[in-house]
């Protein structure tokens, strides 16, 4: 995962991660996102524009984030990506875990 420059204004910070978020890369997204919320940001948007693919721990790392700022009176983490890319990310997470069921 490449990560582009953090888009930073009072309240709101914008992290753009690039290619694949998945269990090597979600502790370097997550300390930004860490760092982002200890600088006092309730405003977290990710722009998921130039990422590819999102494993299971990523997902739980974007749900713990949204519970993270909501104990702070954060607003929700707004995805920029669009329905479809969305629902690709879904169907390719149910996939896997179709795959995992068939082998045990």
């Amino acid at each position: 995962m490449k990560s582009g420059m953090p888009t930073r204004s009072a309240d709101t910070v914008v992290i753009k991660p690039a290619g694949s978020i998945n269990s090597t890369t979600v502790p370097h997204l997550d300390a930004a996102f860490s760092q982002a919320r200890t600088a006092g940001h309730k405003t977290l948007v990710i722009d998921l524009s130039e990422t590819d693919f999102v494993s299971s721990s990523g997902v739980g790392l974007l749900l713990g984030t949204v519970a993270a700022l909501r104990e702070q009176d954060g607003d929700l983490v707004r995805f920029r990506w669009s329905a479809e890319e969305f629902m690709r990310l879904i169907a390719a997470q149910k996939q896997q875990i179709n795959e995992l069921r068939g082998t045990v």
